[in-house]
């Protein structure tokens, strides 16, 4: 769960919303390009991304990443979390 809480932050931390209230972002990749990114399985990753918006962190609609919780967020993204996303990585994905 850390490494996708991670993603997830780092998305809200780098990426411009697409909302005024600066709370919706487009996902700059598919879930397997995610999973991929991360190291994790394609089922993992949908798994753990299902995971999210039953605990009412975030919403996901098609390609859009409403952040609803980001406290329970980065709860998640620091529970020993020692691996970094490479922003330029994702950077360039988009």
């Amino acid at each position: 769960m850390q490494k996708v809480a991670c993603f997830f932050m780092h998305l809200h931390e780098v990426l411009p919303a697409t909302d005024s209230a600066a709370t919706v972002y487009e996902l700059p990749m598919t879930r397997a390009e995610i999973g991929n990114f991360l190291g994790l399985n394609m089922e993992t990753t949908s798994r753990l991304m299902s995971r999210l918006p039953a605990a009412g962190s975030i919403s996901i609609e098609r390609r859009h990443v409403r952040f609803l919780r980001i406290d329970a967020l980065r709860a998640w993204q620091t529970r020993g979390l020692t691996t970094k996303i490479d922003v330029n990585n994702l950077a360039a994905v988009r």
